[in-house]
């Protein structure tokens, strides 16, 4: 259900931001992981939301 959410209303983008991208964790100023962040058209941030969140919980979080 989160797959199909993500596919219809997102462009998912996967950063290792710890390893491979330090600099765009400095960027969004993420500080722990898992984090998930939500950027609009414009690139602003929208929501974020931290740590490992069981499926049902993110769906309702996506969906607000």
């Amino acid at each position: 259900q989160i797959t199909a959410w993500i596919k219809d209303h997102a462009v998912p983008v996967k950063i290792d931001a710890d390893k491979v991208r330090p600099d765009l964790a400095k960027t969004l100023q993420i500080r722990s992981f898992p984090t998930v962040v939500l950027l609009n058209g414009e690139g602003r941030e929208v929501r974020r939301i931290l740590g490992y969140q069981k499926p049902a919980e993110m769906l309702a979080w996506l969906k607000q």
